[in-house]
C-alpha cells in the first residue's frame, strides 16, 4: 500500500470510519437455475454507463450520478430507475 494511501486511511479511522462489510451474497445456483430473475444495483457513471460483469451499459447521461437497479430474468433484462 502506498504511504499516502496509508495516510489517508489513518486519517479516516481517526475520524470514525469503519471497515466495509463482508461482500454481498451471490445468488445460489438453485435460484440462478428456477430461471428468477436476479437484479443488482450500480451508480451510472459520469459517461451514462453503468459495469455489468466488466462489460459497460450504457443506460443515458440523463442518470448520470443516480444509482438504479438492472434485472435480468430469463425472458427479459429490464431498467429500473
Amino acid at each position: 500500500m502506498a504511504q499516502g494511501s496509508a495516510t489517508k486511511l489513518n486519517v479516516l479511522r481517526a475520524q470514525g470510519a469503519k471497515p466495509a462489510g463482508p461482500h454481498p451474497a451471490r445468488p445460489s445456483a438453485a435460484h440462478l437455475a428456477a430461471g428468477a430473475p436476479v437484479e443488482i444495483h450500480r451508480v451510472v457513471n459520469a459517461c451514462g454507463d453503468v459495469s455489468i460483469a466488466g462489460q459497460l451499459a450504457s443506460v443515458g447521461s440523463q442518470w448520470v450520478g443516480r444509482r438504479i437497479t438492472s434485472g435480468l430474468g430469463s425472458i427479459a433484462k429490464y431498467w429500473m430507475l
